[in-house]
């Protein structure tokens, strides 16, 4: 990442990170599926790219996901999260959770370097922010690819080379924060087996 990618990461990460959680909260408002599992921060944040996800794929039939089309996505998840975040969620332990997301996420990013597949991820990537999904070419590893590189597509901004790291860089990030807290729930709670293996998945 250049000093600009670097400067800018922990807003881009921001902004991808309260966009995907406010797709989350709407769709256990539409769907009135609520998983409470001590609240884990990562069902959400699942929930969220399975639903902007599956947006975008109606999308996608009839246009590619442009620049223009992830800032829509993106600013309309950010609107759906502050409704939320104004009406029902705790500010104190949220304000905890997104520091700790977005520093944790830029020390991942930027230790993390890139793959040996990274340059026909970035093909697959450019593909769906170019065509629709029936004017996709068809070639040799490019062509039908994970689900995952889609979700990729729909947060990363051509012109931020750092927002290709982020969904995976908060998934990550989001994962070590959720085995924190059940590892404090469960040594409160005398849960003590529990406690020791999230303390060794860490």
């Amino acid at each position: 990442m250049n000093l600009v990618n670097q400067i800018l990461y922990p807003l881009i990460t921001l902004f991808i990170l309260l966009s995907i959680l406010g797709y989350g909260l709407i769709f256990d408002s539409i769907f009135k599926i609520k998983i409470k599992i001590l609240n884990l921060k990562n069902i959400v944040f699942i929930k969220g790219l399975i639903f902007s996800g599956s947006i975008c794929i109606l999308v996608n039939i009839f246009f590619p996901i442009s620049n223009n089309i992830s800032i829509c996505i993106i600013l309309f998840g950010i609107g759906i999260y502050f409704y939320y975040f104004l009406r029902d969620i705790d500010k104190k332990k949220e304000y905890f959770f997104l520091i700790f997301v977005i520093i944790t996420s830029f020390i991942y990013s930027f230790y993390a370097g890139v793959n040996d597949d990274f340059d026909y991820h970035i093909k697959i990537i450019d593909n769906f922010k170019n065509s629709n999904l029936f004017a996709i070419t068809h070639e040799s590893r490019i062509s039908y690819n994970p689900h995952w590189l889609f979700l990729n597509s729909i947060f990363t901004l051509n012109y931020l080379s750092s927002s290709l790291f982020a969904i995976s860089a908060i998934l990550y990030s989001i994962l070590i924060y959720d085995f924190y807290k059940v590892f404090n729930e469960t040594f409160k709670n005398k849960l003590a087996y529990t406690g020791i293996i999230s303390f060794l998945t860490l």
